[in-house]
């Protein structure tokens, strides 16, 4: 039986450097080790669980099953680790190079994150962010499993260990294509339910919900195509004569707004409320209480 008060936690920092870098060298390099340490590293971790973790491949190191069971608790275990350790202190934003994961998605990778790292080199600050996206799970997934430091959604979390704060509102708009035959600097209810729509595919839950909600406005649109992606509704509409309704500021992101017009929903529409989420077990982490504080502050 693997006796836990004689495991070296250093074996485990390797363990998740070559999971996430799937590389022997990447991993030596991101932890300033040399090769043969982290090869030696790996190896005593798993002659003390009994257990292979990897498998060589052409490209690099491959997970085995029990590598995958074991990254996201042992991942989360270490983070409350460093997160007591640094608490034993006062958190020093300018000297703290703690690296936080957060979950924006596409959409908040162009417009969130570029505002939040303007906001910590202003403060000074030396921590950083990685941007986490994961095709597999939600952000609130990632959130609850302890995966990672928060994330950002429009739909309010209901899971008992999930804290979120409100981060702001986004204002709705709808979007034609500039030299639109029908549409010309307005547009009235009637003309747009008349036409064609490109909108997101929420799933079925929330599109649902989304169309009972059209429905009382008025009218079923009429759905050319539906996108994975908020970023992709804009190109398609600047391609085509469909319409589409999206958050105001990224209908006027620079790459976007010269081809558009941005016209007001020609009905009431509350605007989207963002909400920045995190798990429990952070809640009293000085430093995530210092960026989430710096985040809720942004205009």
């Amino acid at each position: 039986m693997l006796n836990i008060r004689t495991l070296d936690l250093n074996l485990l920092k390797v363990f998740l450097a070559v999971y996430e870098t799937g590389s022997i060298s990447r991993a030596a390099e991101s932890l300033h080790m040399t090769q043969p340490a982290v090869s030696l590293a790996l190896k005593r971790l798993q002659q003390s669980i009994n257990k292979t973790l990897f498998v060589r491949a052409p490209r690099g190191m491959t997970p085995t099953h029990c590598a995958e069971e074991l990254f996201e608790p042992l991942q989360h275990a270490l983070d409350i680790v460093e997160s007591a350790l640094e608490n034993s202190q006062a958190f020093d934003a300018a000297a703290s190079n703690r690296i936080f994961k957060l979950a924006f998605g596409r959409y908040g990778e162009l417009d969130l994150l570029p505002r939040i790292l303007s906001l910590l080199s202003s403060a000074g600050s030396s921590i950083g962010i990685q941007s986490v996206l994961d095709q597999s799970q939600t952000g609130l997934e990632l959130v609850a499993s302890g995966a990672i430091d928060g994330c950002f959604d429009f739909v309010k979390p209901e899971l008992p260990q999930v804290e979120y704060a409100i981060f702001g509102q986004e204002a709705l708009a709808v979007i034609a294509r500039k030299g639109h035959p029908r549409i010309r600097g307005s547009i009235t209810k009637k003309a747009y339910f008349a036409e064609r729509h490109v909108v997101m595919t929420f799933g079925e839950e929330r599109r649902a919900i989304l169309e009972d909600f059209m429905s009382t406005r008025g009218g079923t649109r009429n759905i050319m195509t539906a996108v994975h992606q908020y970023l992709a509704v804009p190109p398609v509409v600047m391609k085509s004569d469909a319409i589409a309704i999206v958050p105001q500021r990224m209908a006027q992101f620079e790459g976007f707004a010269p081809s558009l017009q941005i016209l007001p929903v020609p009905f009431h529409i509350r605007p989207l409320t963002i909400y920045l989420m995190w798990h429990s077990s952070r809640s009293n982490d000085l430093g995530w209480q210092w960026l989430r504080g710096c985040i809720l502050d942004l205009d």
